[in-house]
Parts: structure tokens; sequence; C-alpha cells
């Protein structure tokens, strides 16, 4: 199953490629390769990590409330908020079948009131007329928000919701309007 799957992948690669006005067959990027190696790989984890989860979380709203995972390369990665007896029966299952495959790290903050926090931040810069995005970031465990924001209006997020919380990139667009 596996083999069929990155053959499947290898073959989607070369088909959006495309063939040289040679007809010869493609060479494959770096960036490209490496696309093909990580859908494997989660390919291939996955339903042995969701396996996992749902013995012990049926619902993964549940799951989200004490943990949340990402994958970063070669790897799954737990952020663990609430270290309890399911999340310990996931990691012990997960680290017998995946080994060095498998990460679990301390979350920083709890991931489902961090999701919702995204929601907020979205809903404070709107009071402004400003569009906005806000995504909570797994990897660096903090929110990143894209707007076009002036000075008091960065000053103002970083207050609100912390500094250490956010990672704001302003962004182009209309000019942010002093309130």
């Amino acid at each position: 199953m596996q083999r069929v799957i990155t053959v499947l992948i290898v073959l989607s690669l070369l088909v959006m490629v495309g063939f040289s006005e040679t007809s010869e067959i493609p060479v494959l990027d770096e960036v490209q390769i490496e696309i093909g190696k990580d859908a494997a790989f989660q390919s291939e984890v996955l339903p042995i990590v969701e396996g996992a989860i749902s013995k012990e979380y049926p619902r993964i709203e549940k799951f989200n409330e004490d943990a949340t995972l990402y994958f970063d390369r070669n790897q799954v990665v737990f952020l663990i908020d609430k270290e309890n007896s399911k999340t310990n029966n996931i990691k012990k299952e997960l680290q017998e079948k995946l080994g060095e495959k498998v990460k679990f790290k301390k979350a920083k903050h709890n991931p489902k009131e961090f999701t919702a926090k995204q929601e907020e931040i979205v809903n404070f810069i709107g009071e402004m007329n400003i569009a906005s995005s806000a995504g909570y970031n797994h990897q660096t465990e903090v929110i990143d928000v894209k707007a076009p924001l002036n000075d008091e209006q960065v000053q103002a997020l970083k207050d609100k919701f912390g500094a250490d919380n956010l990672n704001i990139e302003i962004t182009e667009g209309a000019p942010a309007i002093p309130w």
C-alpha cells in the first residue's frame, strides 16, 4: 500500500511538471521531491496516528482540549498541554509503532484556547475596520497575524493579546485608519 501511494505521488508530480519540448523525462526540482517525500510520510503515519487518537478521544474536539499535532518533515510532533492517561496512552502506542517518527513536546499554550484566540484577534482588528487574517502556528506556538496596521494598532494588539503570543506581519492594502 505504501509503495502504491508513493508511486501515485511521484506520477502526479511528473504530470504537474510536464515533459519538456524534447520529450525528455523532466527532472524534479528539490521542492517537488520534498513535497512527494512529505506526502508519502504523512500517508504512512496518518492512519496510525488517527487510530491511536481515536481510541482515546472519540471526538477530536476533546483531543484538542489537551493536545494538538503537526508534521515537521519526517516527524509527527505532538504538543501536549494537559498530560493525562489518554495522552500518555497515545504517547506510549505511537512511540512503540513509530519510534523516531514521532516527537512529544510540552505545549506553551492550550491548543483549543489559542485556536479560539485567533478569532478574537480577527474580531478585534475588524472593529478597526481592517481586513486581516490570523492563524495558530503550531510550530512556533504563536498566532500569525497579517493586516495593514499602523504602529498604534500593533501596540494595541500586543497589549491585549500579549506580544510574545503574536507574530505580526504588516501587509499592504487599505491604509490603516487611526482610531
